[in-house]
């Protein structure tokens, strides 16, 4: 496989472990880990080990009424059938339970390493990094209309 197919499937994976947080696929999500990878949440505040323990932490995201992991840019490196890459993404995330409702924004940074595992390419180790956040109130829907303007 070449460096460049290597680092297309890698992106794709990247891509696939945000996806499957915000539609709630948590067989997808699993899909992601080798088993016996590792997770470090929080920077390493909390330690998950293999899919399993990935994906019952990771499964309060579907607590939030919605949420957004967006990708943003990331750099990789492949050699001998492993890699290892830093991606930057921010989280966006709706708490409609509290009243009024809230948005939690956060960048985040992970640190990976990757392996090619049977017919694709897997997490071996995420580490999870917060690096900013913030928290504010929702808007009410009404308030998003668009209203005709007088001339």
């Amino acid at each position: 496989m070449s460096e460049t197919q290597a680092k297309s499937e890698i992106r794709q994976l990247v891509e696939q472990y945000a996806y499957a947080l915000d539609v709630r696929d948590w067989d997808l999500l699993g899909r992601c880990f080798h088993p016996d990878a590792k997770y470090l949440l929080m920077d390493g505040a909390i330690v998950l080990n293999g899919p399993e323990a990935v994906v019952s932490t990771l499964s309060v995201v579907g607590g939030y009424k919605a949420s957004q992991h967006s990708v943003a840019n990331s750099h990789c490196v492949v050699q001998d059938g492993e890699a290892t890459g830093k991606v930057h993404g921010t989280a966006v995330l709706y708490r409609a339970a509290l009243s009024p409702g809230s948005v939690l924004v956060r960048g985040l940074r992970y640190e990976d390493r990757y392996v090619y595992y049977r017919d694709g390419w897997l997490f071996a180790a995420r580490r999870h990094i917060p690096v900013w956040q913030y928290e504010l109130p929702t808007l009410p829907p009404e308030s998003l209309k668009i209203r005709p303007t007088a001339r």
